[in-house]
């Protein structure tokens, strides 16, 4: 009845209240407030007993402190009714029929009760846990905007930390309003414990860290910049992303970046961990049963972490995960080359190379499958999207195929051109998911319960726009490949950075 009641129409013109007087119904009605909510007034209205239900919940954990402002409203009966104001309250923010009323009533008690002031002068602790205004979310991220902005990953609120406070919101009713600024704050937090980073010395040590730990600095930055794409007031976040960046560039990946590259030549070459170039042979070739191998262009290995994560919350996957050295130039058309079966790789000599295995070319789909099964008959390639359109059919395709690979291109194809580059942690974020759903699904329809999902290549992406000092002048010859990030040339060029 009541939920009928506040979502007819504008509480403040009180249309409902009218018909119950036409039909008589007035004062059942009035008494049902002051038994059930103890609202009661010589002249009540709508509009006040809505005013009066968000003063009491909103003050609900601490009535004796309420702001003075609002105990005119707070009548003593309606106090000792607090959990039935609160019950009435909760189911109706938590109701998908009523929520939107919620939302409508909330906003006009909030203007009427002055909240946006009155919230400002409480105490944090008061409303930690309370949702009855939007306000009150407006309030908290402010105050962790600040505590980020000076670094202070310490702070908290009645014992709960910056994490606490966003995952706690997140839970109640506006934190769906809000999902994206709390996931912003959620990664911010996380990506200020690269400030003052320092890097391992040898690749070994390198990659070891990189695996078990620094990985997750790439996510947060990944996170962060896609939950700021989504917040619809970018302003209050200005400053905090501005510190952000400069953390994850200059304190994180400028340094990283140039001990990587010292490591890498002070290394020789030597092999640290297993190597791209023998991922077949090693990976593939051993199976005893029929294996799906999904190669994801561009999928990075922070990425890949997150989909590992997804698997194992599948009650039905049982998943390893290790990394993999990829060779040098680190592009599309080598990397899927290496993951194919091969003794020799070869560049042809030639203006635009192309890539040879054994002398055979492997530019296209076609060819690469030729290439599979040259080594095994059994064998087949096919891209993602040829493979999800088989839909039902899937069964028949994979029936007598003992290694199939499937070539998955959204993360490259959107990173590589400059009208879209922006969107390359969106399409992260959707490879990710596809790449879930596509094992699923192939278990599901076809008949497929052995999957390697690996990549050509992963990526460096910062959303600051690259300054002309970050770049190197271009010192390839006439006959030189070239391409925004390398060179390959019969010269040697030891200039810093290469």
């Amino acid at each position: 009845l009541f939920y009928a009641v506040l979502s007819y129409g504008d509480i403040r013109e009180q249309r409902i209240i009218t018909e119950f007087s036409q039909n008589g119904l007035t004062d059942v009605f009035w008494n049902l407030c002051e038994s059930r909510f103890g609202y009661t007034e010589a002249k009540p209205s709508l509009l006040k007993f809505v005013i009066t239900l968000f003063a009491v919940y909103t003050c609900k954990d601490y009535l004796t402190a309420a702001p003075s402002q609002w105990k005119l409203f707070m009548q003593e009966r309606m106090k000792r009714k607090v959990s039935n104001i609160s019950v009435m309250l909760e189911n109706m923010m938590n109701n998908m029929m009523h929520r939107d009323c919620f939302d409508t009533i909330s906003q006009v008690a909030s203007q009427e009760l002055d909240a946006a002031a009155i919230i400002q002068s409480l105490q944090l602790e008061s409303i930690l846990n309370t949702a009855s205004f939007a306000l009150i979310d407006h309030t908290l991220m402010q105050w962790i905007i600040e505590r980020e902005l000076a670094e202070d990953c310490n702070a908290s609120i009645s014992g709960c930390s910056i994490p606490d406070i966003c995952e706690e919101r997140l839970r109640l009713h506006f934190g769906t309003m809000f999902s994206a600024e709390y996931e912003a704050l959620l990664a911010g937090f996380r990506l200020l414990k690269a400030a003052h980073y320092v890097p391992a010395a040898s690749l070994s040590d390198l990659i070891q860290n990189y695996c078990k730990e620094d990985y997750k600095i790439d996510t947060e930055y990944r996170r962060f910049i896609s939950a700021l794409e989504r917040i619809e007031d970018k302003e209050p976040f200005e400053q905090l992303a501005e510190l952000l960046q400069n953390v994850y560039i200059t304190d994180y990946l400028e340094k990283i970046v140039y001990q990587w590259n010292v490591a890498y030549e002070e290394n020789a070459f030597r092999q640290v961990i297993a190597e791209q170039k023998n991922f077949y042979q090693e990976k593939v070739a051993p199976m005893r049963e029929k294996v799906v191998v999904i190669v994801s262009d561009g999928l990075r290995y922070e990425a890949a972490k997150e989909l590992e994560r997804m698997l194992r919350e599948d009650e039905n996957s049982e998943v390893a995960m290790a990394a993999m050295m990829t060779s040098l130039p680190s592009i599309t058309i080598l990397g899927n080359a290496q993951l194919l079966p091969h003794e020799e790789i070869t560049l042809t000599d030639e203006k635009t190379p192309t890539v040879l295995l054994d002398g055979r070319p492997t530019g296209t789909t076609v060819l690469k499958e030729k290439i599979l099964q040259a080594a095994n008959p059994k064998s087949a390639a096919i891209s993602f999207d040829a493979i999800k359109a088989l839909k039902s059919k899937v069964r028949d395709y994979t029936a007598g195929k003992q290694v199939i690979y499937v070539f998955h291109n959204q993360i490259d194809t959107i990173g590589e051109a400059l009208q879209s580059e922006n969107r390359v942690f969106e399409a992260t974020s959707q490879t990710i998911r596809e790449l879930f759903d596509l094992v699923k699904w192939l278990r599901k329809n076809g008949n497929v319960y052995r999957f390697l999902i690996t990549a050509d290549h992963g990526y460096i992406y910062t959303r600051r726009k690259l300054a002309s000092t970050d770049k190197l002048e271009n010192l390839a010859g006439k006959w030189a490949f070239t391409d925004r990030r390398f060179i390959i040339s019969e010269d040697k060029h030891a200039a810093d950075g290469v």
